[in-house]
């Protein structure tokens, strides 16, 4: 028993040692530092992303509107200078003009005609399919006095070249430079989750390694004015007080296991002399049984003999009669005696079942035949209710028969005269069981478990004139209990009582009233 008390309390303290290990630190961890990473890298990435990418966006929508405003302004200029050379003809300058213009990089092609439509000059190539919003047309117009007439035609044609390097050149900049900024914020991320989160954390799960491997607490040796310091002195203030419920622990298991072992020492005594008296009462119940048994036998059979005239007449009737209660009053003796050694007996664990196959119908009308004299003289009527198809029993076939006439007995003894007493039997193909019913002075439920302790009667105005030893119930129930049944009693005060017996299915044959037909 020490030893059980000890791992108990050995299986508490580890629990307790173990308990804020096991909270703070599953069985497979995941790096804090990779978590913080996971989670502020693509955060931090997209919004560069999104920056980044609405900067490219303006930059090059505004490059572009100052491409179609260049191309406006090229072709506005471009047509009021070629006005007079178209005018008067001279092809030459107007070919050395569009040679001048076309040396801007942004300008793809240029091209003259003239009110017919025949080209003058041209510089470059046109190719409206692949750039529809990047080429413009203007009326060549030359003012005279007394008129202004349309003398020919200018297209431009731009390309987007310059704006589109420039977008290659600024996407390949910000790429570097977002590799630049991410690799900064990473870096800086990871020193100040280590700083004021790994570090930190470190130490506490090594304090919490340490107590696990070592059984003695340490604290955490970390103070900040964050978070982080304020979970590191709660934890040392639990370490603190587990630290002392541990050491109360074990000054109390201390105590329990010394207190344990002096009241085991005291039990121990205890059930020795216990042991010892019972020992002593069940031999001495054995010997006196026997002394008793030998002159009882002889009283009753010469008893016996007198009742009977065996030796000849007696001269006066009565002695007849003194024999016949000297007779009676022995077997009454006789019977007390072998019920108060087998009572004994089963308490010692000592009774012996004689199993064997037991037609209970049988036992029961046996029994009522046994007890219908004294059913008679007290004015009682007996009655039996046995079902035709009955299982067999596997038994002892006496001891049954004691419990019965126990049973019969008691009933009997407690029913008034114009009472019932009746015996039944039930099998519903599961449970056998057999019941006594009587309709008796009955029994107060505060006084069923008193009337099952020997030598124990219920204190009434009702009983106190009935005879008994108060042994027939405690008996029946060690009787019931040897076979590995079960013993009931259902009473109601002034209304009669029952007393049901159920055996167990592992007793129960094939029924014996087939049996009996078959044989």
């Amino acid at each position: 028993m020490r030893s059980r008390i000890r791992a108990s309390a050995r299986i508490v303290e580890g629990q307790l040692l173990g308990t804020s290990a096991m909270r703070l630190r599953p069985p497979r961890m995941r790096s804090v530092r990779a978590s913080f990473l996971a989670i502020n890298v693509p955060l931090v990435l997209m919004a560069m992303m999104a920056l980044f990418g609405v900067f490219e966006y303006t930059a090059h929508k505004q490059a572009m509107e100052d491409l179609h405003l260049k191309l406006r302004r090229i072709a506005s200029n471009q047509s009021a200078v070629l006005a007079e050379s178209v005018w008067n003809l001279d092809h030459e300058r107007v070919k050395l003009i569009l040679a001048a213009t076309a040396d801007d990089p942004d300008i793809r092609g240029i091209a003259v005609y003239d009110d017919m439509g025949n080209l003058i000059g041209a510089v470059g190539t046109f190719d409206k399919s692949r750039m529809p919003g990047l080429i413009a047309e203007r009326d060549i117009v030359f003012s005279t006095r007394e008129q202004v007439e349309v003398i020919g035609r200018l297209i431009v044609a731009l390309t987007d070249a310059r704006v589109t390097a420039g977008t290659h050149h600024r996407v390949l900049l910000a790429g570097a430079l977002a590799v630049l900024l991410l690799m900064s914020v990473v870096v800086s991320a990871l020193i100040a989750n280590r700083w004021t989160i790994g570090i930190p954390l470190q130490r506490l799960l090594d304090s919490i390694d340490r107590t696990e491997s070592g059984g003695v607490r340490h604290p955490v040796q970390w103070d900040s004015h964050d978070e982080i310091g304020a979970v590191a002195r709660a934890f040392n203030r639990m370490q603190a007080r587990q630290q002392r419920y541990e050491t109360e622990l074990r000054q109390a298991r201390d105590n329990l296991e010394r207190r344990v072992a002096e009241r085991t020492a005291e039990l121990a005594r205890a059930r020795d002399a216990a042991e010892a008296a019972n020992k002593a009462k069940t031999g001495f119940l054995a010997n006196m049984s026997h002394e008793l048994r030998t002159p009882l036998n002889a009283v009753i059979g010469f008893a016996e003999v007198l009742e009977g005239e065996v030796l000849g007449p007696m001269a006066q009737p009565r002695y007849k009669d003194y024999a016949k209660d000297i007779a009676e009053s022995g077997r009454h003796l006789l019977s007390l005696i072998n019920d108060l050694l087998d009572l004994s007996k089963a308490e010692a664990g000592k009774l012996e079942l004689d199993e064997g196959e037991v037609d209970l119908a049988e036992a029961v009308e046996q029994s009522l035949a046994m007890v219908q004299p004294r059913a008679e003289a007290a004015g009682v009527s007996l009655h039996r209710g046995v079902p035709e198809e009955l299982p067999g029993l596997y038994a002892d076939e006496r001891k049954i028969k004691q419990v019965l006439l126990n049973l019969l007995t008691n009933a009997i003894k407690f029913t008034p005269a114009g009472g019932e007493v009746g015996a039944l039997i039930e099998w519903d193909g599961t449970h056998l069981r057999f019941s006594v019913t009587d309709t008796g002075i009955g029994i107060a439920r505060e006084d069923l478990e008193k009337v099952m302790q020997p030598f124990a009667q219920v204190d009434s105005s009702l009983n106190r004139k009935y005879e008994g030893t108060g042994l027939g119930l405690p008996l029946v129930k060690s009787l019931v209990e040897l076979h590995g049944g079960e013993l009931n009693i259902h009473s109601e005060p002034g209304r009669g009582t029952r007393v049901v017996v159920q055996l167990p299915f592992e007793r129960v044959r094939r029924p014996a009233t087939a049996a009996r037909q078959a044989s």
